[in-house]
């Protein structure tokens, strides 16, 4: 299953299964902090560059 077909079905489904809000919202969480950190040492190492 390729990321878009299942980022689809996870957001049809969300609408649907008010169950899993719990686990959906988890996911979603850790989706930004890792985006956050990413997006952090992106940042980072610009500015180590720019020293250089």
């Amino acid at each position: 299953m390729s990321t878009h077909a299942y980022v689809s079905s996870l957001g049809s489904s969300q609408n649907r299964e008010t169950s899993k809000i719990g686990s959906n919202s988890q996911i979603t969480t850790m989706a930004s902090v890792i985006a956050r950190f990413i997006t952090t040492r992106a940042h980072n190492n610009i500015q180590g560059a720019d020293k250089m």
